[in-house]
């Protein structure tokens, strides 16, 4: 018997299951990557046994981040993303078999910065400040 081990990037798994299986609830998307990471091991039929799955990640931005095109703080513990990524989290947790992996987040590199495609053509004069809408700006959280 051979026991293995999955190991799942937060980043990558839900954007990629996003792209692929479109938006779903916090729930759905834990019972989703349960059977995901099931199927890998139906796929080698040679006496696997799964011993667990680590997903990492980091828990949701809770803090007010000034947001310099709306010239206003933002609550990210009123968005809802923060409490889908709570919900989500719980649903692992009390999940057999998941391992969460949780990171810390740094407290002072977190803030909404402009898009680089948009900084280089802004740079390039190819279009004036005007053009920058809201859209054009990511929060960047490390």
């Amino acid at each position: 018997m051979i026991r293995v081990a999955i190991l799942v990037d937060e980043g990558y798994y839900r954007k990629r299951a996003n792209r692929l299986f479109g938006q779903k609830t916090a729930a759905e998307r834990a019972t989703e990557l349960e059977e995901y990471c099931k199927k890998h091991l139906l796929q080698d039929k040679t006496g696997t046994y799964l011993y667990r799955i680590f997903y990492y990640d980091y828990p949701p931005c809770d803090k007010n981040i000034y947001h310099p095109f709306l010239q206003r703080n933002i609550n990210l513990k009123k968005s809802d993303l923060y409490t889908w990524m709570n919900t989500f989290l719980n649903e692992l947790k009390s999940t057999r078999k998941f391992a969460l992996r949780m990171g810390r987040l740094s407290s002072n590199d977190t803030g909404y910065i402009i898009k680089p495609e948009k900084m280089k053509a802004l740079c390039a004069n190819k279009i004036s400040f005007s053009d920058i809408t809201e859209d054009n700006f990511r929060l960047d959280i490390k």
